[in-house]
């Protein structure tokens, strides 16, 4: 008879003990969560304006104009979009470009300013004319940034331009 008074009590403590800690551990876990901070999750983000003047052999012409550059840098990886209205400098048009690309790679992009580093990728710029994907073009990108930061070399080569029609490359 004494055991069974006694029962309900013992389990209903040993509940509220086991209750209260997790409720300190879920509550650390979350401060944890809340505190911990590592700078290389934070993104960098870049927005700027440069002025392209590229040469195009399947549009038999040079684009010209100030496109957007947006470069964003998180966990050691580079994101770079290239966006506005170039204007075709035989026909005088107007076509919107763009080119997107991903960077991952041995170096670290937050040593920018630390020391030199070099770097070459591949990418395409998309061009449309009045909404309409009209060229494709490959190239290579390069370029070297010196220990203070600066980019002494920016720029692209081995373009390959191919047009689009009806969804097809010529």
């Amino acid at each position: 008879m004494i055991f069974h008074a006694l029962y309900p009590t013992s389990f209903k403590n040993l509940n509220l003990t086991i209750m209260k800690t997790l409720k300190v551990v879920a509550g650390l876990i979350l401060l944890l969560a809340l505190t911990s901070n590592n700078s290389y999750s934070q993104p960098v983000r870049e927005v700027f304006s440069n002025y392209y003047e590229l040469y195009f052999d399947c549009l038999n012409q040079n684009l010209t104009g100030t496109l957007t550059v947006e470069r964003i840098t998180i966990n050691n990886h580079k994101q770079i979009h290239h966006y506005g209205t170039l204007i075709g400098q035989s026909d005088g048009l107007e076509y919107y470009a763009e080119m997107m690309t991903n960077i991952q790679d041995k170096n670290n992009w937050y040593d920018f300013g630390l020391k030199a580093i070099t770097q070459t990728w591949p990418a395409n710029y998309h061009i449309y004319r009045n909404g309409t994907l009209i060229a494709i073009i490959h190239f290579s990108f390069h370029y070297t940034v010196n220990a203070n930061g600066e980019w002494s070399s920016y720029h692209g080569d081995a373009f390959e331009c191919n047009l689009v029609s009806e969804g097809r490359f010529k």
